[in-house]
């Protein structure tokens, strides 16, 4: 039997060339080389990834947990803009109710003409008795409750038509757009909008 030693492996094989046991010099250096050969086969296979796979394993994984947060971040914005329209629908539909149920009062003579709602000059007290500061007042302070950013409204009356054109604009992205055209969706050098989104509703009478 021969026995070879290679960094801790012992290979062990009756020493045979041609069925014969093997004697001569030569079939000795040709058994030893061959078990050499499989040692140095079996070493390469055992050891496992090199810095470079794992380097690009990670590269691919972390490109994948990237587009992963985009995906969510795109899904986070889209529910925070579907609430946006929400609270605008309630918010002017609040506005046309109180024009309606006002209209034997004088709204259909353009009374609410002109109302606004900004937050930044909310808070004021209606005048006693005065019934459409109280409902400024009130729309206003509703504005203030919800979630809109930098939200504004107005009521324009519309004498040919005799309807009431009731505007409401919030800054829809939270870039910081600040222009009043309406409608409008231009955006900047940056793909940031210009103006302020706003949405309309009419109210006939």
């Amino acid at each position: 039997m021969g026995r070879y030693l290679q960094k801790g492996f012992i290979v062990a094989a009756p020493l045979v060339c041609k069925n014969i046991v093997c004697k001569s010099v030569v079939c000795r250096n040709n058994i030893l080389l061959n078990r050499k050969v499989i040692l140095y086969s079996y070493r390469r296979s055992a050891q496992g990834a090199s810095f470079i796979e794992v380097l690009v394993a990670l590269v691919i994984l972390a490109i994948g947990l990237l587009g992963v947060l985009s995906m969510q971040a795109r899904g986070l914005g889209s529910n925070q803009r579907a609430i946006f329209a929400s609270e605008v629908n309630l918010l002017t539909a609040d506005m046309a109710d109180r024009i309606l149920a006002f209209g034997a009062a004088g709204a259909d003579s353009g009374e609410f003409d002109g109302m606004t709602a900004n937050p930044l000059n909310a808070g004021a007290a209606a005048v006693a008795g005065d019934v459409l500061t109280a409902h400024a007042t009130e729309w206003n302070n509703a504005i203030i409750g919800s979630s809109l950013p930098s939200a504004s409204g107005v009521v324009t009356w519309v004498p040919a038509t005799t309807s009431y054109t009731i505007t409401l604009r919030w800054d829809d992205e939270r870039t910081g757009a600040a222009g009043n055209a309406c409608p409008s969706r231009a955006r900047d050098l940056s793909g940031n909008l210009i103006n302020l989104t706003c949405y309309q509703l009419t109210v006939a009478l």
